[in-house]
């Protein structure tokens, strides 16, 4: 697990394949605005999951 901000994935890019193919996915991609479900990437080997919660009330 890589706790850390956004701005800094191009650091983390080279530690595997399939880390650089999410961090790649996610920078091409808005995923605010995609639909809740599961994206297999990079041949199947990266599985993208979107899941839309309510934390609490406004």
């Amino acid at each position: 697990m890589i706790f850390d901000s956004i701005k800094n994935a191009d650091i983390y890019r080279k530690i595997s394949p399939n880390l650089k193919a999410a961090l790649d996915y996610m920078k091409a991609h808005d995923l605010n605005e995609m639909e809740p479900g599961r994206y297999p990437i990079a041949d199947g080997k990266v599985l993208i999951i979107i899941k839309k919660r309510i934390c609490h009330e406004k």
